[in-house]
């Protein structure tokens, strides 16, 4: 791999000679004592939402980036009811459900997309890197917005504290524990389609600590035909006290996925009617299915060395397997098996430098995956089709990072981070229509990673910052190795294509960003410009029918956020995000890259006028979208109306929403087929949703 002089070199000398200066400045520096384990589990500045998913914990108005909190409101149990309500209140990020209301999603951040077959959005649950090694998508139908406490994201490359899967952004969704007056709550909802879900769980709390246990079982008919999601979930987490010398925490999750998926339609499908489904190149209806088994499982302790110093470790496991129909132009069929293991090991200290203090974590991560693939011919019966390709794919990273902040003066505050990341991938092929048998691909490269920012107080409750931050992503096993086949020309017999590229390089880029904050108790006001300057993008190239590296690009935008408590009954909330992406050179430059919306926005209000009652509603809307890269065929605007409404009566919740308020006829996404044809996945109709909670 090749490096490109300029801003990443002279990124990591300023911070190499900072870090230096730092450990010189401390040595023999006064140390006052404080509570060691408050390093990780309390900011630096106390008041405001706290990002804990950064390295050091900082409030929004001190972090030197895009970030945001969402809590999740216990007594209002349909505010959050889906992944696309999380991302709908985030701005610059969006999530589009695939037909099921709890089913699978593709994630956006900043224009960064992958087509549903990759995503460029760390996210971690209670820690736990999710990202499935293969693609680095997350199985969203496996986890419950019901288990949900918080919702933390930070918009822009976190490569300097998370490594390549980080691109976008970070997404933390931190676990719920019940109030110390409740030791067990029930959930029931009911809605449009057939959905139907239960969600219990309870808390237990004994001398040195508390253990938790979530049950759910969900189901819907979707509100296409040939869609469905049959989805149940176990959760078990304990967390148990070690006095003063630190803590242990364990996690275990168990979830089963059964999704149908109807697929993008044509515009004559989509005017004949748009709730029907997908239809093969003989008129055949064959909708993607997906049938997975999840486990996840960590182990995490917090130990107290000293008083300034404290040692985090945290080790964790994930495997996924089931069977998978995928249908491109013909339907084929797959059983993937993954498995994931990692650990990362981190030591943090704080220190003073005569009146100013300053943090630093350092820390190194290992992560291993594996990859058992084999892709058959459908034949639509119990008999298995002829195998098109087969093998076995691994990936391993080792990575070491440094992450400081400090105070150089009253106000002014400086983030510095340094991440080195090795990646390893390779694949070995069985036989297979399309393959050699014991043919051996490998891909490794390594990559720095490094980050400044400096931030500064204009007022108490008004900040600034701007950073320059290093990224890159690197191919997944899916985009070198083991993307769904397809046959050209459509018929039985092949031949059959492998979409998959073993010559894509690392995508990397240097984002530039800057912004102002004002957080006080009552109101929440943040804009930031961000500008990514990329090489090697990775994307679906349809007229090389691959994954390729598209050549120079830029995304650039804007993002402001704005939330305030108007009285003691009515408050407001909104964002737009505007994301120029733009492809740089060659046929296409200056054109929006496909898939990428210009503009999305998020408008809302909710009225609160009794203690125990509120009514709120919001709008969530995009425009300026292309299906493709020419930049000839544009998606029309899309954009519904949310209601809410809910009333809590001593330990009883009962809420009501509708979605699509006015039954607004939308497509949220599309894309021109391998023959030219334009399709969409058509936005669900109106549909409403009862839910009601009880605790104990």
């Amino acid at each position: 791999m090749q490096h490109r002089p300029g801003a990443k070199v002279l990124l990591t000398v300023i911070l190499t000679i900072s870090l230096v200066k730092i450990s010189a400045s401390t040595n023999g520096a006064p140390v006052e004592p404080v509570d060691s384990l408050s390093l990780f589990a309390q900011p630096i500045e106390v008041e405001g939402m706290v990002i804990r998913a950064n390295r050091i914990p900082l409030t929004e108005l001190r972090i030197p980036a895009a970030a945001t909190v969402v809590h999740l409101d216990d007594s209002q149990p349909t505010a959050m009811g889906t992944t696309g309500d999380l991302m709908a209140r985030l701005p610059g990020l969006r999530a589009y459900p695939s037909g099921n209301r709890w089913g699978r999603a593709n994630v956006d951040v900043r224009g960064f997309a992958g087509g549903g077959q990759a995503q460029y959005l760390k996210v971690t649950y209670d820690g736990i890197p999710i990202n499935r090694v293969a693609s680095g998508l997350v199985n969203w139908a496996a986890l419950d917005p019901a288990d949900l406490d918080r919702v933390e994201a930070i918009n822009g490359p976190v490569s300097a504290q998370y490594g390549d899967f980080g691109f976008g952004g970070l997404l933390a969704l931190t676990s719920s524990w019940l109030p110390d007056d409740r030791r067990a709550k029930v959930t029931a909802s009911y809605g449009s389609f057939d959905a139907v879900a239960i969600h219990g769980q309870a808390t237990h709390r004994f001398e040195e600590g508390r253990a938790h246990l979530t049950l759910s079982q969900k189901q819907s008919d979707g509100w296409r035909r040939h869609s469905r999601i049959r989805a149940e979930k176990v959760g078990v987490k304990v967390q148990h006290s070690l006095g003063h010398r630190g803590r242990l925490s364990a996690l275990f999750n168990w979830a089963h996925t059964d999704e149908k998926v109807p697929g993008a339609v044509t515009q004559e499908q989509l005017d004949t009617d748009r709730t029907d489904a997908a239809r093969d190149w003989a008129g055949t209806i064959l909708p993607d299915q997906s049938d997975s088994k999840d486990i996840l499982a960590g182990l995490a302790a917090d130990f107290s060395l000293g008083t300034d110093h404290e040692l985090k470790s945290q080790v964790y496991l994930t495997s996924s397997s089931g069977d998978r129909t995928v249908t491109i132009i013909r339907s084929v069929d797959s059983e993937p098996e993954l498995l994931t293991v990692g650990a990362d090991i981190s030591l943090g200290m704080q220190k003073q430098l005569g009146d100013r203090s300053v943090h630093l974590v350092y820390g190194t991560t290992f992560e291993y995956g594996r990859l058992n693939s084999r892709w058959t011919e459908h034949l639509g019966t119990t008999t298995p089709g002829e195998v098109i390709s087969s093998g076995t794919g691994k990936r391993s990273e080792v990575a070491g990072y440094a992450h400081c902040v400090f105070h150089p003066t009253a106000g002014f505050q400086v983030s510095l981070g340094l991440r080195v990341d090795y990646i390893k991938t390779e694949f070995k092929a069985d036989p297979g229509l399309v393959q050699r048998a014991n043919d051996t691909e490998t891909n490794e490269h390594t990559a720095f990673s490094p980050k400044v920012a400096v931030g500064f107080e204009i007022a108490p409750t008004v900040t600034t910052y701007a950073s320059v931050s290093g990224a890159f992503k690197s191919p997944t096993l899916l985009h070198l190795y083991d993307s769904p086949p397809f046959a050209v020309p459509p018929q039985v017999g092949g031949p059959w294509i492998l979409i998959s590229n073993r010559q894509l390089k690392p995508q990397e880029g240097t984002c530039y960003e800057a912004g102002i904050k004002w957080i006080n108790n009552d109101t929440r006001l943040t804009a930031g410009y961000y500008f990514y300057d990329i090489t090697n993008e990775i994307d679906f190239d349809l007229a090389k029918i691959s994954y390729d590296n598209i050549g120079k690009s830029r995304h650039q935008g804007i993002e402001l956020s704005y939330s305030q408590q108007l009285s003691s009954i009515l408050s407001v909330h909104g964002s737009v995000a505007t994301n120029l992406a733009r492809f740089k050179g060659g046929d296409n430059d200056g054109n929006q890259i496909n898939g990428v919306p210009t503009r999305q926005y998020s408008f809302g209000f909710k009225v609160e006028p009794v203690s125990a009652g509120y009514v709120s509603l919001r709008t969530v809307g995009q425009n300026l979208q292309y299906l493709d890269e020419a930049n000839e065929h544009e998606l029309d605007d899309y954009v519904t109306i949310t209601l809410s409404a809910g009333y809590q009566y001593r330990a009883l919740n009962i809420g009501v929403t509708v979605d699509n308020l006015f039954d607004r006829e939308y497509s949220h996404d599309g894309y021109v087929d391998l023959f030219g044809y334009n399709r969409f996945y058509p936005a669900a109709t109106r549909s409403v949703m009862v839910t009601v909670s009880g605790t104990l």
